[in-house]
């Protein structure tokens, strides 16, 4: 059947009479697949997407073709052909049909990148694309003539995950030909996971971005040495956040370099590189040891030290976040972690040194006596530390600390729970692999009002009525992991089933109780397990500190319940758990994640 003006009667419909502005507004609710479909659907269509993507895209976001799975199989896939309706999940949790092929991925950037006016666009995300069968053109898209204004605009490129990405010789040519007289604007470069990225592509970089505040290479090329670094110190030095993690060939030298020139970092990742100890902060340790009555309060440590001749000559910087961990015996020195709470001026927030087994209750006692009012998170998992350390943690931190993970430090007894039970902000305590503490420890733990997850993993002194003890007192438990323990783990009753999502690493709910999507994701995932993490959109609130600069962002639900009227903006599709709750942010306790699920009135 077929109307007056020889159109299909499909084609009549009055969804196709919508005027500009009103699908312009339905444009802004949807994403790049959303889109695509919209295109290809009618004329009349493809000519309002074409023009919503020229004139009012800002955000060119492609992480979103990696976010669907296959039920049974999890793995990636997408075709804009029909296939079994309940095979296919998208990362909201629902059923679609609509998906990509792979192979058809690289077409549909490129059209969307010729499509859009690039004096326009800000952010760039390709995270986690995995294009095979055939060479990569993302890069040359971006940089060659024909879109060189990209340049001139972009402010944030997103290319995590993309470890098929590679620059040619053609791209390097072009690149350096074509953008000497242009002035780049970027800010946020994102390369993690990116294997072939290597220490040319990353000097191009430095000296064509000078402007770069963030540079996250983690998983890169393991060429990477120490002249890349001392090229992006000499480059960068408006950089604060600087991810290194898992380079063998970095020495100690290029930790000079970064304490030395970037003058405003505040997030530095260095995990499991293995060849750095910072020995050269040795003396700092021996003048620490040296002097019992160093005042605390007012934080005068480098100037006591710096009349002994022992401190380096370096200036304050503003650290917040810092990840030292590394292999047993291979760690940091003693000393050392004293010496970059003082550093940061009592400014750190997260601190990680887990297998730093060198480190004494003394560096704890001087970094919990010098941040004690900005940490929030500290692992030490591995770490050779006693009671005394506890007991400053207790001291200093006890009103602050959110999240403490002790796991595997072999000697701590009863007396180490005892003062953990005053910690009343801690969330997550992760305490695995304790072989003194006991059953009557942990019942203490029971006081921890706040407390949210509990890993008890492999402590095998522990029995089953103190575990069963903290479930009861805890009314804001929501996972637990008791595996492994005295005796074996009791079931739950009615009321404890419905308020704890997560045992021993296995959600409670089943995968068809839509009421746990109308909650925080940490419901829906654990907080120690990487398998099973499905993706889903990560959102990041500026107000709260919860950017990707710091490895931060939330989800969906507490985007609308905990963060409105924040500046929230969407980051892209992956695999996260949502830090609401177990973050830094000065907003309060997460809203979403202790809701009643016999409230939520759901069809």
């Amino acid at each position: 059947m077929k109307c007056k003006n020889s159109q299909t009667t499909k084609e009549c419909h009055p969804i196709f009479s919508l005027d500009d502005t009103i699908l312009g507004i339905v444009f802004g609710f949807s994403n790049i697949i959303d889109l695509f479909t919209i295109r290809r659907s009618n004329s009349h269509f493809r000519a309002a997407v074409t023009e919503y993507v020229r004139t009012e895209l800002h955000i060119l976001n492609f992480s979103c073709l990696s976010g669907i799975y296959r039920k049974k199989t999890a793995s990636l896939k997408a075709s804009v052909s029909k296939s079994n309706k309940k095979e296919w999940i998208d990362y909201d949790g629902n059923r679609t049909n609509t998906v990509i092929k792979k192979e058809f991925h690289e077409d549909l950037i490129a059209m969307f990148l010729n499509d859009c006016d690039s004096e326009n666009v800000v952010i760039v995300d390709l995270s986690n694309l995995q294009i095979y069968g055939r060479k990569i053109m993302i890069p040359s898209m971006l940089l060659n003539s024909q879109q060189n204004n990209f340049l001139s605009s972009l402010i944030t490129l997103n290319l995590s995950g993309c470890s098929h990405l590679n620059l040619s010789h053609e791209d390097f040519k072009t690149f350096n030909s074509e953008s000497q007289n242009v002035v780049t604007t970027l800010e946020h470069l994102y390369l993690n996971g990116c294997r072939c990225i290597g220490p040319s592509t990353i000097k191009l970089f430095c000296r064509k971005f000078t402007n770069l505040k963030t540079l996250h290479l983690s998983g890169c090329s393991q060429t990477i040495d120490d002249e890349c670094v001392k090229e992006i110190c000499t480059n960068l030095p408006c950089l604060t956040s600087l991810d290194l993690e898992g380079f063998n060939r970095l020495t100690d030298n290029s930790v000079r370099l970064i304490f030395q020139k970037l003058k405003k970092i505040s997030y530095l990742n260095l995990n499991s590189c293995q060849k750095l100890d910072m020995r050269f902060l040795d003396t700092f340790g021996r003048a620490l040891d040296n002097n019992e009555n160093l005042e605390r309060n007012n934080i005068p440590i480098p100037l006591i030290l710096e009349e002994k001749g022992a401190t380096p000559s370096y200036s304050a910087l503003p650290l917040q976040c810092l990840y030292i961990s590394s292999s047993p015996r291979i760690g940091i020195g003693e000393g050392t972690l004293a010496f970059l709470a003082c550093l940061s001026a009592g400014n750190l927030i997260e601190v990680d040194i887990s297998g730093c087994d060198f480190v004494t209750d003394r560096d704890i006692e001087v970094l919990a006596s010098t941040c004690a009012l900005s940490l929030r998170s500290l692992e030490m998992v591995g770490c050779k530390i006693g009671d005394d350390a506890i007991l400053h943690l207790e001291t200093f931190v006890s009103k602050n600390l959110v999240t403490l993970d002790i796991s595997a430090c072999f000697f701590l007894t009863d007396v180490s729970l005892t003062s953990l039970s005053h910690f009343k902000s801690l969330k997550c305590l992760k305490m695995s692999s304790l072989p003194r503490v006991t059953g009557s420890g942990v019942i203490k733990l029971g006081n921890i009002e706040a407390l949210l997850l509990l890993d008890l993993h492999n402590c095998e002194l522990v029995d089953k009525p103190s575990i069963q003890n903290v479930v009861k007192k805890c009314k804001s438990l929501i996972e637990i992991d008791a595996r492994d323990i005295k005796n074996g783990w009791a079931k739950l009753n009615f009321e404890e089933k419905q308020r704890i999502s997560i045992l021993n690493g296995k959600r409670m709910s089943d995968d068809d109780d839509y009421k746990i999507f109308h909650m925080c994701s940490a419901r829906r995932f654990s907080q120690r397990l990487r398998n099973g993490v499905r993706p889903q959109r990560m959102y990041h609130c500026i107000e709260c500190n919860l950017i990707p600069s710091f490895r931060r962002g939330i989800c969906s639900v507490c985007v609308m319940n905990c963060h409105k009227g924040h500046r929230v903006y969407f980051g892209s599709v992956t695999t996260f758990y949502c830090d609401c709750s177990f973050g830094f942010q000065p907003c309060g306790d997460c809203r979403s994640i202790n809701i009643d699920r016999n409230e939520l009135n759901i069809q």
